[in-house]
């Protein structure tokens, strides 16, 4: 999981696929279920990367591994994190608004 923030917040698409699974499954709010290490890949920088004041911080999702994503403390997505040894197999994503209101800081 480390791999993948640290990939996330560098914007390196090599890096965030190579974190991925080949079978990685995404399923994010607004957007439906996303199959594959390409695909999700694309999806993780749509969401995580170029994006002006953002941070990427890993936190508990759920209780387990994940991300939260803030532009100037308010939270724009939650990412809880499934793996499989130093793989991830799926990606949880939340960008609801509604969903998100916990989530933002001062």
């Amino acid at each position: 999981m480390c791999r993948f923030a640290t990939a996330c917040r560098s914007g390196d698409t090599v890096a965030i696929r190579a974190a991925l699974a080949v079978t990685v499954v995404a399923v994010c709010d607004g957007v439906g279920v996303v199959h594959g290490a390409i695909d999700v890949a694309r999806l993780a920088r749509l969401l995580l990367v170029e994006r002006p004041q953002v941070t990427v911080s890993a936190e508990a999702v759920n209780g387990g591994p994940g991300l939260a994503v803030r532009r100037l403390g308010r939270a724009i997505a939650v990412i809880a994190i499934d793996t499989t040894g130093a793989e991830i197999t799926a990606l949880w994503i939340a960008v609801d608004p509604g969903k998100l209101r916990a989530w933002h800081r001062p």
